[in-house]
């Protein structure tokens, strides 16, 4: 065989594995992108089973109820009780830290890049983001003593966004 010859052929296996190699990295990306969504999809419905629990429901219910008996005085009132150990108040605290952690989990989740904001979003309901917001925060903040905000409940407020945009 001529020189010329080996040298095109040596040149030709060169390419093809450049080109398999190419199809290998191709494949092995798409199939990390694919294990990365299935492990996203995992989590969002661990979530969205622990949304749609009886004791969430419960809880949004229960926090509403207190909110609507109490008038706007209402984390006032639940702060007093909830320190003088009034079982009402302390089986109220119980649904509040319910509903304050499982925001923190869905920030955390985000924060960490676990799940998407944009999947997160699809989680709650904007009823979650009422109580969370109009009685959650204010109770958080009376019993701690003012606005105790983390950086946790700004990116909640990023979801929070995204959720009711999608609304419109």
């Amino acid at each position: 065989m001529e020189e010329s010859t080996v040298q095109i052929i040596a040149l030709v296996i060169a390419v093809l594995s450049n080109v398999f190699a190419a199809m290998a990295a191709g494949l092995i990306y798409r199939q990390s992108r694919h294990q990365e969504k299935m492990a996203e999809f995992t989590i969002f419905q661990s979530l969205r089973d622990r949304f749609d629990s009886k004791d969430m429901r419960d809880a949004l219910h229960h926090l509403t109820t207190y909110r609507r008996q109490k008038g706007r005085r209402f984390a006032q009132t639940w702060r007093a009780d909830f320190l003088a150990d009034v079982s009402s108040a302390v089986e109220i605290d119980v649904h509040r830290r319910l509903i304050k952690s499982f925001g923190t989990t869905l920030a955390v989740a985000c924060q960490e890049k676990a799940i998407s904001a944009d999947l997160a979003a699809k989680v709650i309901s904007g009823y979650f983001i009422k109580v969370h917001n109009e009685i959650v925060l204010p109770m958080h903040a009376e019993l701690y003593s003012g606005d105790r905000r983390t950086s946790r409940d700004h990116i909640l407020d990023c979801i929070f966004e995204q959720k009711l945009r999608k609304k419109t």
